[in-house]
């Protein structure tokens, strides 16, 4: 038992700051310096159950109830509806990119939510601040890989963690949702946890072999890098065609994934190496920000996170090889 309680552990404090590192630092767009990881280790008091204790939730109800990826992309649907729509309120609060470049103006028929921030929020925390995280983590851990890690008592200080972090970062926004809004985020809400209950479990192989780990792992890079470069235009008229290339190759992503998965061959290190792209597309991305100050400063950051995260993702994937059922 002791010996169990020792295997979760691990994986429990891996998750709780991958997350939040995967969700705010990999981007770059906060500026962060090597010079600042003793202020980033404390900002990680709020961000790692801001993010990390979701991801554990989410993770433990699909493992408990022996469920797979389709539910665990619901669940963090909902919780990344949460975050950007009740917690932080990006969605709605029109003063909330006062002082950001990243802010565009394309609203969308309903609700006026900015559909490039729908994409870069929702979405971003589904694939950035939760799913790739757990992925990772899980491939690093193939003793435990399967079983949960949370007692019940453990998830309750969790969510308890990760209520008082949420509370706190709400008093930074005084905005508050129309009844139109509040209703509409309801409804987003009961459709993601419908889905994550009702998805398919992990069912029986399609013909066709697997694609090779090269393969997966360029198509994923590719295409993320894609995704994540045209969800955020720039402003003018090629924003909403952008937007529009971004949702296609988010649709192209779902549907490879849910074919190449289910195909005979498809192992841990497949799911490995898809988990390590949004991490590593990131990290290069951070290169594209202009300085703000110290350009040498910029770059040594940038290039140290990016030989760490590609460390990370080589280690996942070796580890990854010691039990390849998915």
């Amino acid at each position: 038992m002791h010996s169990m309680k020792a295997r979760t552990l691990w994986p429990i404090l891996g998750l709780l700051v991958l997350a939040p590192i995967s969700a705010e630092y990999l981007s770059g767009y906060l500026g962060q310096r090597l010079a600042d990881l003793p202020g980033i280790v404390v900002s990680l008091v709020i961000l790692a159950p801001l993010y990390g204790v979701p991801a554990l939730l989410i993770r433990e109800f699909a493992r408990r109830t022996g469920r797979g990826w389709p539910s665990m992309i619901a669940l963090a649907a909902a919780f990344g509806v949460v975050q950007a729509a009740v917690i932080d309120r990006s969605l709605f609060d029109p003063g909330y990119f006062d002082d950001s470049d990243f802010w565009q103006e394309l609203p969308t028929p309903f609700l006026g939510i900015d559909i490039s921030q729908l994409l870069a929020f929702v979405v971003g925390h589904v694939i950035w601040s939760f799913c790739a995280p757990i992925a990772i983590v899980e491939s690093a851990s193939p003793r435990t890989r399967d079983r949960p890690w949370l007692t019940w008592w453990g998830a309750a200080l969790g969510i308890v963690a990760y209520l008082l972090a949420a509370a706190a970062i709400a008093t930074e926004s005084s905005y508050l949702p129309t009844p139109l809004e509040a209703g509409a985020v309801a409804i987003a809400l009961i459709a993601c946890v419908a889905l994550a209950w009702l998805a398919p479990r992990p069912g029986r192989e399609r013909s066709g072999a697997s694609p090779s780990l090269t393969v997966t792992a360029l198509t994923a890079l590719a295409l993320l890098s894609v995704y994540s470069t045209a969800s955020a235009p720039e402003p003018g008229p090629w924003a909403w065609p952008s937007v529009g290339v971004a949702v296609i190759v988010l649709l192209l992503i779902a549907w490879l994934a849910s074919r190449w998965s289910s195909r005979a061959g498809w192992d841990q290190r497949h799911v490995a190496v898809v988990a390590s792209a949004p991490l590593i597309v990131y990290s290069l991305q951070a290169f594209l920000l202009p300085p703000a100050d110290d350009p040498t400063a910029k770059y040594a950051t940038n290039a140290v996170q990016l030989i760490a995260v590609i460390a990370l993702a080589a280690w996942g994937i070796r580890r990854a090889e010691r039990g390849v059922a998915v």
